[in-house]
């Protein structure tokens, strides 16, 4: 079972389609357009530049190729118009939330199904692997992630900083990839 479907147990059934072949491990292969937001501020800056995240584009090209491994884990390359981003995500097995490495960070997930979407909230970040990031300097999160009527998968994914401001914004479209190339059905 792959990291989402083990967080989500039998929810994970509730997802449109895309989300479950995404999600599910049935395609490894995706592209698309994505446009990202630049970060607020200089300190937002430096904290997504030391996540590894793009600086801001416009329907720029977007790939994402997910590996998956024996312990259960993934890895995902990520492919922001030629800036590569690549974490690793698998579930704690003592809380049942998933768990982002983004550079130096681990990011606590909870994904929940709500009305077809799904919703990734945030929890706690460990840095290094080591500190916990205090509540007053927590991440947070308005992300969700559905299926349009064009059957795409979307996304529209933002992460703040308390005090700081955001952190990380890209919304966009992906699909999955076929074994004789990638064909582009539908618009931006």
């Amino acid at each position: 079972m792959t990291p989402f479907e083990t967080a989500l147990g039998a929810r994970f059934h509730h997802l449109m389609p895309q989300l479950r072949q995404l999600h599910g491990g049935r395609a490894p292969k995706w592209k698309g357009q994505v446009s990202v937001s630049a970060a607020s501020g200089l300190l937002g800056r430096k904290i997504a530049q030391w996540a590894g995240f793009p600086g801001a584009m416009q329907k720029a090209p977007l790939s994402i190729e997910i590996k998956s491994h024996p312990d259960g884990s993934e890895t995902w390359i990520r492919n922001f118009g030629g800036h590569i981003l690549a974490s690793k995500l698998w579930v704690d097995n003592s809380s049942g939330d998933l768990l982002e490495t983004l550079g130096p960070a681990t990011i606590t997930m909870r994904p929940e199904v709500r009305a077809d979407c799904l919703h990734v909230h945030l929890g706690k970040t460990l840095l290094f692997g080591k500190w916990t990031l205090p509540k007053g300097l927590a991440l947070k999160s308005e992300s969700m992630i559905w299926q349009d009527e064009a059957g795409r998968y979307r996304f529209d994914i933002k992460a703040s900083l308390s005090g700081f401001g955001q952190i990380v914004a890209y919304e966009g479209w992906l699909r999955p990839e076929m074994q004789s190339g990638f064909v582009d059905a539908g618009a931006s």
